[in-house]
């Protein structure tokens, strides 16, 4: 399986990604905060490639501008986190060029979607160890809440133990983030359009949210949150205004309002 976003390509390795693959995997940042030794060589990192790195949902993580693989990305199945058939755990590495670039969330972000919307899983885990902040920090932008903090848990690769964090997030919460998220969203660029006067330099501002929200309108996952919604499988107490199709028709009639005045806007 092969899937793309804005900036990258998610697709299986192959043998002839060993030497990209060994440039960052040999970095002692990348792989010792995660818990696996360092790649040793380019004919290690092949033999990496044809075992760990060929299981089923494991990706290289590509970016489109070049063409090569910079990190990996995998559900798993039935490991320490997840033990039933409708969860896995989502594990990652990023070449330490990228780091801070958004890559691994953008990453993160698709492959949950697939885990919920195209194969069907409920829950999605997380682990990190103590001191693993980028780790962290990719799993609360992603949503997976805090479950339980372990004590002496075992390295295996490492020979030692380390305190370990466990997250999670479930379709339910997946889905009902997404609603709040593009619920702001709709609010924000709502709220801006009605100020005609200030409207041209507040959309300079917030067309990749308009973007956003339109690309979510056509997906399969608007009508999934729509019918949902209908068949009043959500909760009472969440904002849903982003799911009647009057507003973003609303939304779209004060633009063309805006481009009749000649502001031009889009």
């Amino acid at each position: 399986m092969i899937t793309k976003t804005k900036r990258l390509i998610l697709r299986p390795w192959v043998e002839a990604d060993a030497e990209e693959c060994y440039r960052y995997a040999k970095d002692p940042d990348v792989g010792l905060p995660a818990g696996w030794q360092p790649h040793t060589s380019v004919e290690y990192s092949r033999m990496i490639i044809n075992s760990v790195l060929s299981k089923p949902e494991t990706y290289a993580i590509v970016l489109k501008e070049t063409g090569l693989p910079i990190g990996n990305i995998a559900l798993r199945f039935h490991s320490d986190l997840a033990e039933f058939d409708d969860e896995c755990e989502i594990g990652y590495w990023l070449g330490k060029p990228y780091w801070g670039q958004g890559i691994m969330p953008e990453a993160a972000t698709e492959l949950i979607r697939r885990a919920f919307e195209d194969l069907g899983l409920q829950r999605v885990w997380g682990g990190y160890y103590d001191g693993n902040e980028k780790s962290k920090r990719v799993q609360e932008k992603c949503g997976l809440k805090h479950m339980w903090t372990s004590e002496n848990v075992p390295v295996p690769d490492l020979g030692e133990f380390r305190v370990g964090h466990v997250n999670c997030i479930t379709k339910k919460e997946w889905q009902e983030q997404r609603i709040s998220r593009f619920e702001n969203i709709l609010d924000e660029l709502s709220a801006a359009v009605k100020d005609l006067d200030f409207a041209l330099e507040a959309y300079e501002k917030l067309k990749p949210r308009l973007n956003e929200l339109k690309e979510y309108y056509e997906s399969s996952l608007w009508r999934k949150d729509f019918e949902d919604d209908g068949a009043g499988r959500l909760p009472k107490d969440l904002k849903r205004g982003v799911l009647s199709e009057d507003a973003v028709y609303d939304l779209l009639d004060n633009i063309k309002e805006l481009e009749i005045r000649g502001k031009n806007v889009f």
